[in-house]
């Protein structure tokens, strides 16, 4: 089992703690190998919204040799920890310029054969927005999600019941990673799951050019007939109330 986290902090120190907590945990369960991208050292520019990985391909990206890298990265894993201390109530910069320049995973996602863990560390607030915009980006990329953990580092530090219940949380996330990566079974998706579905097939569509890299992907999938990206069942209730959301937004 191979896990990849990828580290929006330029410094090791709260989040890379907590993530090898997951690393001796996962390693207690099986053996892993565990490894680190740490953003800071890959010198990747920053995005510079020409949107050519979007609308045409990601080879004509600028950046192209250092994003090519990430995606191999990426690749290659089982499962994926998307790591990032909360800075101003936000993503890091090497979070969110990462991520930038992997945006065309939203357009054309690809990882539904691996699982995925969101993570954030915070001496003070913010927590949930950063969770919450890290659950979009792996939801969108095609992860199965098996959890979320936002850690106040000063509680966890301090020990007591705050660091029990931590531990807890790692350990029982640590199982569900282990166990959705030998299984590959994926939960049916949830509202989530088919509002981001709905929204980004919308979003093809109204593209308006059937030569387009995105329609074609997207054609050659049957995705534009079908309920969600992969095959199975979807609650009829959790895709109506969806199609009514996207219709909203």
């Amino acid at each position: 089992m191979k896990i990849l986290a990828i580290m929006g902090s330029p410094r090791k120190k709260d989040s890379y703690g907590i993530c090898e907590l997951f690393r001796e945990n996962l390693n207690a369960i099986e053996p892993v190998e565990f490894e680190y991208m740490f953003l800071r050292d890959l010198g990747l520019e920053f995005c510079r919204g020409c949107c050519l990985c979007a609308d045409k391909s990601e080879g004509l990206c600028p950046a192209r040799d250092v994003t090519l890298k990430i995606e191999q990265a990426l690749n290659g894993a089982d499962a994926v920890i998307f790591a990032s201390p909360v800075y101003a109530h936000q993503v890091t910069a090497l979070m969110k310029n990462f991520i930038d320049h992997s945006c065309y995973f939203f357009h054309r996602p690809r990882f539904f054969d691996k699982a995925a863990i969101v993570l954030s560390t915070t001496a003070g607030t913010g927590l949930s927005d950063v969770l919450s915009y890290l659950q979009l980006v792996a939801v969108g990329y095609g992860f199965n999600l098996v959890g979320r953990l936002g850690v106040k580092a000063p509680l966890f530090y301090a020990g007591g019941d705050y660091k029990d219940k931590t531990i807890k949380q790692i350990r029982e996330l640590s199982g569900k990673l282990a166990g959705a990566v030998k299984t590959k079974k994926r939960p049916s998706p949830g509202l989530f799951e088919l509002v981001m579905f709905r929204a980004i097939r919308k979003k093809v569509k109204e593209e308006g050019n059937t030569e387009s890299v995105n329609y074609r992907y997207w054609q050659e999938r049957g995705w534009f007939d079908s309920n969600y990206y992969l095959k199975g069942p979807v609650s009829p209730v959790k895709n109506f109330i969806a199609g009514m959301i996207v219709r909203l937004i």
